[in-house]
Parts: C-alpha cells; structure tokens; sequence
C-alpha cells in the first residue's frame, strides 16, 4: 500500500492528532523499513504543551496499541519511532519533581546492619540531607531517579564514625546482598504512591516502572 495512503488512512482511524494523556501526539511520516522486511515504520512527532510528566517507552506502547490495531485492519505490520525532538527518556516537570523531592527531603536517616547478633554484629546509621533528584537510568522496561544526598554525620554502634568508612560499609558490604529494590521499598515507598497519579509511568497491569536509590556526593 503507497506510504501516503497508508498515513492519510491511520490519521481517520486513529485520530490527527492522538491525545496521550494530554500529550499531542501527530503521525507525520510512514516509509518501508530497510532493517526489517515486510514492515512498516510509523514517525510521530510528539509536542507537549501541558506540561505532562512521563516515560517515553509508556507513551511508545500507547502509540503501539494504535497502531497494531491499525496493522490488522489493513494488514500492515507497523513499527513505532518518535521524530528526534521528542526528550526520550524520563521527564518530570516541576510539580511531579516537586512532590518527589518531599519524599526524599523527609529521610533523614539510613540505618543498617552488619553481621549478625552472634558474630560480629555491626549497627550503622547514616544521616543524611537531599540536595536534589536525578535520572540514573532508563531503558525500555525501567528507569532510576536518584536521591542525591549529603551525609551530614555517621554512626557505628551508637558512637560518631567517619562518614565516608560507613558510606564505603553500606554501599560495598550491606547493599550487594540485598535486592536491586530494597532502597525503593525500604526507603522510598512513597514514590510509587505518587506515580500511581501519572499513568505515563505505569505499564499496561498498572504496575510503576521505576527504581528509587541514594547517590552519595561528596
């Protein structure tokens, strides 16, 4: 099917232009792909005049679903791609990073163990102070914000200890043997319970895809 045709017949289906949770979002080119034969690619440029927070790869999957149910109706197999100045990635506007930094600012301690009651048993608290929110990461099934953090004090067995031993203790020692998630669940649970207000950063089962960690600056 000639490529225009193919748009003009999207843009009746679909709808020109998509509203994805209040982004705007226009197909604006279809061409054959080179890379994979017997596909299509679909381009959309994506504009956000709300302001909306999201994570690209959710709105990927909300185009996605427009078109796989286009490609059954006129037996197209059609792949997604994003015009280069839509920000991939992670985007928080000010108000979601806002709410985000109230949760961070509000721990105020890490406290960890190290041993165990009979052998060698360690107590460790550090005390810390937000500075700021951060991306650390993002790929197409996760993402990472970072709680950027000074250590104001540290403490081992409840006496005064060099902050930088007991980061060292905490970061080498007690987090390799936890899950990639224990900060997430431990200290920042509060964070999934906001983005449960922003469904561009959930997957389909509703699930939020993000991981929540502490990053030491010196």
């Amino acid at each position: 099917m000639d490529n225009e045709k193919i748009l003009k017949l999207f843009k009746h289906f679909a709808g020109d232009p998509l509203d994805i949770h209040g982004l705007v979002v226009t197909p604006v080119k279809v061409e054959p792909s080179v890379r994979r034969n017997g596909r299509t690619n679909m381009y959309f440029r994506v504009q956000n005049p709300n302001d909306v927070s999201y994570f690209s790869p959710i709105v990927g999957d909300y185009i996605y679903d427009e078109t796989e149910d286009f490609g059954d109706f006129v037996n197209e197999k059609i792949d997604v791609y994003f015009v280069p100045n839509f920000k991939q990635g992670i985007y928080l506007n000010e108000e979601l990073k806002s709410r985000i930094q109230k949760v961070f600012n509000s721990v105020k301690e890490i406290n960890f163990t190290l041993g165990t009651p009979f052998i060698g048993y360690e107590r460790y608290k550090l005390f810390i102070e937000s500075v700021g929110v951060s991306t650390s990461y993002w790929d197409n099934e996760s993402f990472g914000l970072y709680n950027n953090v000074k250590v104001v004090r540290a403490e081992k067995d409840g006496e005064w200890w060099d902050p930088k031993v007991v980061v060292s203790e905490y970061l080498n020692d007690f987090l390799p043997d936890k899950e990639s998630y224990w900060e997430t669940e431990n200290l920042y649970p509060q964070i999934d319970n906001i983005l449960n207000n922003y469904p561009l950063f959930r997957d389909p089962y509703g699930n939020n895809l993000g991981y929540y960690d502490t990053k030491f600056i010196q």
